[in-house]
Parts: structure tokens; C-alpha cells; sequence
């Protein structure tokens, strides 16, 4: 007989009694999703709904989401696809704190300012390969002027030639033009060229230089003439490809990024057919001391450097290019004004480094950006920095002395690594 006060609901029925002989009479249903109510709580959701635990506690807003919760993502991404589907600019974009780091430390050492970004600027029409070529100047009092301007300012950059190598070459062109091969031609109209260009900025003997309008720029015309003499040359001599360093030199002062790629592509090519992109081929052939192939090594790397990290092309060299230091030199030579500067093996090893990572960011097909990869880099950037700090800080340029003192502070950790990382949110 039922106790007529008794308001035990169907759903409370069965609560105080054993289990083992209700789950013999009765099945109770679960809720194959809980309410956002019971989720929160973290309590058993139970329909129909408004379910049981919202009614006892009075809570309204009983809903289930339409769909499943998105699952958390981990904190810890894989390592293997962090760097997949992405771009340079997206693999780089880290590294842009370390320049402003870089450019800050400069200014305070030094007093002036740095930028590390290529600002391009307005070029002379003529330097357009696509203009009409200019006609080939005569010799006046002001080419031995220019010359002597590259002898003494521009050597440095250039320094794979010798100014008793420059004074013949130039003695040959005044008296017999035709004495000299078009590589040789070349090499004296790109020495005058950056000669002019030094006098246009800079004068000589302490003499203020005068303004020389657009239409008088001699530097432009011996310019485009090194580039014709080299174009219709088309051989592969190391001569030529001494020119064509000095024409990347002129257009890193002169010329947009694109020119500046265009001379860089030409001495890599250059360079292939010459053997000095593959340790093997470099080593079967016989160079000369004037050749300089040592030296031509790194300014390749170097013109590609520039090219590629400063301004943002995609690399020219390829894969199992230029990948290993080839040519062994003694240190840094600066008695002999005669002699060619060799820069040290830690510097041609940063160069090779920096080759190597950029092939592998501006990869967007092959997904080798793993944490493997990042490892090597590490590794790689670590035992580079520990062999240059023994070499001892370098004296010949402020800012390599102060990318050495920031190398000497960094070395507990890779910065390239820790700039990829940071870009990611790799923890």
C-alpha cells in the first residue's frame, strides 16, 4: 500500500535501493553528450532535458552544443610539421627583432646608426640594360684619376687584384685598346667605373667633389660598356669573373637588388662552368696565383649573401653547391699593400652556414624544416661561434668586431634557432 505523502519522482525511484537488484529490473539512461551546466560543474548529465542535475539545482540555460567541443590543441606542436606549409617570410620573421638587436648595439658602440635592410633608391635611366648602350668615352686626365680613386678606395673590396695588376691593365688600354681581350677590357671599364663614382662622391687630394649632373655621370657609360665587352665575350676566364665581381660591387653602390641579382647570377654561372661550385671539380684544375680562386669562392658566397639575406630574393645556388670550404688560406694579411686580404676560415664557414640555412628556408616544397634540422643548426651555428672566438676579436671592421663581442654573449644559444622557435611558439 503506497504512502499517499510519498513524492518520490520516476526519475528518484530506485535511489536508496541495492544496485545489483535494480540493475536487474531497470536500465538507467546516460546522456551520450553532458550540457554545458555539467560540463562545467564536471558532474553526470542525465536526460531528458532540462536534465536532472539542472533541475535539482534550479539552473536554466540546459543546452547541448550541436557539435562536438574542438579539441585543445597541444602545447607541444610536432616538431615535424611546425615549419610545414610556410613561406620564407613567415620561417624569417623572427629573425627581425635580432637585426633591430644588432643595429641598437651598433649605434651604441659606434655613435651612428646601421640599417641592416637594402633601402632601394632612384638609379640612373642608363644603368636599364635595356637602354641604348652609351658610346664608349675617350681617355681625358680624369680616368688616371679614377683609376688611382679604385687603386686606393676600392681595392679593399676587391681584393683578388693588385694595383701593379690594375696600372699594367690600364698602361696596356691607353696605348693599345685593341691589345687587351674583352675580359681584360671589362675589367678596366668596371675599375673606372667605380673610380668615377668615388670621385662624384668623395673628390680627390682633399678637393670637395663638384655635383656632376645625371647626363654627365661618367661612371654609368664605362659601366655599361664592362657589361657589353663581358656579354659579348661570353667565355668563362677568371678574369671575367674578377670583372664581374667589380660590377656587383658597382651595383651594390649604384643599382637596385635586381641588377645587383643579375651580376651575382652571372658569376655563379660562371663559376660552374670554371669547377668552383663542387669541392671535386675545384680541386681537378689547375689555378693560377693571380687566379685567386680561394678568394673567388668566398666573394661569391658572399655577393650571394647579400643577394638572398639582405635582400630577400630566392637563392641562385643549389643544393651540393658551394657547400664546403674548399680553398685553405692563411689569416688575414694587411702589411703587404701588394697582397690580397684573405678573410679568416670562421668568416668563409659563416658564409657557408648562412648559404646553407637559406636554401632550406626558401624550400617550400621539400618539408626538411623539422626539429631535426633546427638541431643541426644549432649544432652547426655553436661549433662555428666557439672556432671564431678563438681566432680573437677581429680589428679590420667595426661591425665585424661587434658581431663578434654579440656572438661572445650569445653563445649558450643558437639565435637562429631561438628566432625560429619564437616565431613558431615552439615550448
Amino acid at each position: 500500500m503506497s504512502n499517499e505523502n510519498d513524492t518520490t519522482t520516476p526519475e528518484d525511484a530506485g535511489c536508496g535501493i541495492d544496485s545489483h537488484a535494480e540493475s536487474s529490473r531497470t536500465h538507467i539512461s546516460r546522456a551520450s553528450k553532458a550540457c554545458e551546466n555539467c560540463r562545467i560543474r564536471r558532474i553526470k548529465c542525465e536526460p531528458p532535458y532540462p536534465c536532472k542535475a539542472c533541475r535539482l539545482a534550479k539552473l536554466t540555460g540546459c543546452h547541448v552544443r550541436p557539435k562536438a567541443r574542438p579539441g585543445r590543441q597541444s602545447r607541444q606542436q610536432d616538431p615535424s610539421k611546425i615549419l610545414k606549409g610556410t613561406g620564407y617570410r613567415e620561417r624569417t620573421s623572427g629573425l627581425e627583432r635580432l637585426d633591430k638587436e644588432l643595429e641598437a648595439i651598433f649605434e651604441e658602440r659606434t655613435g651612428g646608426p646601421i640599417d641592416l635592410k637594402v633601402v632601394e633608391e632612384h638609379t640612373h635611366p642608363l644603368l636599364d640594360l635595356s637602354s641604348p648602350l652609351p658610346t664608349l668615352p675617350s681617355l681625358d686626365s680624369s680616368a688616371s684619376a679614377a683609376i688611382r680613386q679604385f687603386t686606393i678606395y676600392c681595392l679593399p673590396y676587391c681584393s683578388f687584384l693588385t694595383p701593379t695588376r690594375i696600372s699594367h691593365l690600364f698602361d696596356r688600354y691607353e696605348a693599345a685598346p685593341l691589345s687587351l681581350s674583352p675580359d681584360q677590357r671589362a675589367l678596366v671599364y668596371v675599375c673606372l667605373a667605380c673610380g668615377y663614382i668615388r670621385l662624384q662622391y668623395f673628390g680627390e687630394g682633399g678637393r670637395l667633389a663638384k655635383f656632376v649632373p645625371e647626363e654627365e655621370r661618367l661612371d654609368v657609360v664605362w659601366y655599361r660598356q664592362a657589361v657589353d665587352a663581358l656579354d659579348k665575350w661570353g667565355s668563362a676566364t677568371f678574369t671575367s669573373l674578377h670583372a664581374l665581381f667589380c660590377m656587383w660591387f658597382y651595383t651594390t653602390l649604384v643599382c637596385k637588388s635586381d641588377a645587383t641579382r643579375f651580376v651575382c647570377s652571372w658569376m655563379i654561372s660562371q663559376a660552374r662552368e670554371l669547377g668552383l661550385h663542387q669541392e671535386q671539380t675545384a680541386l681537378a684544375v689547375p689555378y693560377s696565383p693571380s687566379d685567386r680562386a680561394d678568394l673567388m669562392f668566398v666573394m661569391i658566397l658572399y655577393a650571394h649573401y647579400y643577394s638572398v639575406a639582405l635582400c630577400g630574393h630566392p637563392p641562385m645556388i643549389k643544393p651540393g653547391e658551394f657547400d664546403t670550404v674548399i680553398f685553405h688560406s692563411s689569416d688575414l694579411q694587411v702589411d703587404d699593400p701588394s697582397s690580397a686580404i684573405v678573410p679568416r676560415r670562421a668568416v668563409v664557414e659563416l658564409l657557408l652556414l648562412n648559404t646553407q640555412a637559406h636554401l632550406n628556408l626558401h624550400d617550400e616544397v621539400a618539408s626538411n624544416l623539422s626539429i631535426d634540422w633546427l638541431l643541426r643548426i644549432e649544432h652547426n651555428w655553436t661549433a662555428w661561434r666557439r672556432s671564431w672566438i678563438k681566432h680573437g676579436r677581429p680589428v679590420w671592421d667595426p661591425y665585424t668586431g661587434i658581431l663578434w663581442d654579440w656572438s661572445v654573449s650569445r653563445l649558450s644559444f643558437s639565435f637562429f634557432l631561438t628566432a625560429v622557435i619564437s616565431t613558431h611558439g615552439i615550448t
